[in-house]
C-alpha cells in the first residue's frame, strides 16, 4: 500500500484522534504525522508482498543467448492486515445538559464544552487508546462471518506469525543485554532487513534499561513535532518511542517508514458521528470508525521477546 496522504491532508476528525494520544500513546500520532493516512478498500488488505531472489554465477555464451533460457516463476507471498470496528455510544440526559452551573467540562484547548461535546470528545480519546493499543498488541483475525469480529494485527503478532525477525527464548525469561540487542539486529540485517527509520517501541522502564546498557550515550532529535531520544547500534541510529501500551516483556524495533494508520471508509467518510433514535429525555450519539495499521512487510521489523528487565 503506497504512502499517499500526508498528515496535513488527514480529515480533521481523524487528526484529532491522533492528537489525543500524542503524549501518553505517541506511536499512532507519530506514524500518522510521518506517513499520513491510508485508505483500505476491503476488510483484509494487502500491505506488501515478499519474493526471494538469490545471486549466482551466470555464464551465457553468444551462441547460447540465441535461445531463450527455460522459463521459471518467482513465488511471492502477500502480507496483509485487517481493519476492525471501533464503535462507542454517548447518552447524555436533558437534565445533565441543563446544569450549566455545575462542574465545567474543559476541552483540550482549555475552553469549556457542553456536557454532550465533552462526552463525544471523550469517546474520541478512547478511540485513540483502543486504536493505538491494537496497533501494538492486537492479534489479527480474519472473520469468517458476520458474527465474528475482524481484528487488526499489532506489531508483535505480525512479526511472530509472518516475519523472520522474532528472537524469542522459548518463553523462558531472560535479561535484556546490549549483546542481545546487537546480535538480534545483526541477524535481522543478514536476513535482508533494511530499516530506513528504525525505532525502539517500548515502555519507559525498558528505555531506562537500554540507557544503562549503552552508557546513557543518547542524543535527542525532533521528528514530526515529537521529541525522540536516539542511541547508536549496529543497525545505525535508533530512536526511542515510549508508549504506555507497549509490552513490558517484548522489545520491538519498528521501521517507522513502513508504518501507517489505515481507515476503511464507511459511508464515504473516515469516521461517523451521528445521532441515534430517542427513547426518552436524552441525546444519544454514536462514534464509529473502521481502522487498522499498515506495517508493510512483517520481515521489515524486529521483536525480541521473553525479557525480564529485573534480571
Amino acid at each position: 500500500m503506497a504512502l499517499t496522504r500526508k498528515f496535513t491532508d488527514v480529515p480533521a476528525e481523524i487528526k484529532k484522534v491522533y492528537e489525543h494520544g500524542a503524549r501518553s500513546n505517541p506511536f499512532l500520532a507519530l506514524i500518522g504525522s510521518l506517513n499520513g493516512l491510508a485508505g483500505a478498500s476491503s476488510w483484509e488488505f494487502t500491505s506488501s508482498q515478499d519474493f526471494q531472489l538469490t545471486g549466482g554465477d551466470v555464464a551465457i555464451s553468444e551462441d547460447g543467448s540465441t535461445t531463450a533460457p527455460t522459463a521459471s516463476n518467482i513465488d511471492r507471498t502477500p502480507f496483509t492486515n485487517t481493519a476492525q470496528i471501533l464503535q462507542y455510544t454517548v447518552d447524555v440526559s436533558y437534565a445533565r445538559e441543563s446544569d450549566t452551573a455545575g462542574l465545567v467540562n474543559i476541552g483540550d484547548e482549555g475552553a469549556s464544552q457542553s456536557p454532550l461535546d465533552f462526552q463525544i470528545d471523550g469517546k474520541m480519546k478512547q478511540m485513540n487508546k483502543d486504536w493505538n493499543w491494537a496497533a501494538i498488541n492486537g492479534t489479527k483475525v480474519v472473520a469468517a462471518n458476520g458474527a465474528t469480529a475482524f481484528k487488526m494485527g499489532g506489531i508483535y503478532n505480525l512479526v511472530a506469525t509472518e516475519g523472520t525477525n522474532l528472537f524469542d527464548n522459548g518463553a523462558v525469561p531472560r535479561a535484556l543485554t546490549k549483546a542481545l540487542i546487537e546480535d538480534s539486529l545483526a541477524t535481522a540485517l543478514d536476513n535482508g532487513m533494511d530499516m530506513e527509520n528504525p525505532a525502539f517501541l517500548l515502555k519507559s522502564t525498558m528505555k531506562q534499561k537500554i540507557n544503562e546498557l549503552y552508557g546513557n550515550a543518547v542524543e535527542s532529535i525532533t521528528e514530526a513535532g515529537i521529541n525522540l531520544i536516539v542511541v547508536h547500534t549496529v543497525a545505525g541510529q535508533i530512536r526511542f518511542v515510549m508508549d504506555s501500551a507497549a509490552s513490558a516483556t517484548q522489545l520491538a524495533i519498528v521501521d517507522l517508514s513502513m508504518a501507517q494508520p489505515v481507515v476503511l471508509p464507511v459511508k464515504g467518510s473516515t469516521m461517523v458521528i451521528e445521532g441515534l433514535g430517542k427513547v426518552g429525555a436524552a441525546d444519544r450519539f454514536q462514534v464509529y470508525s473502521q481502522v487498522s495499521v499498515d506495517y508493510g512487510s512483517a520481515k521489515g521489523h524486529v521483536v525480541i521477546s521473553d525479557i525480564d528487565i529485573a534480571l
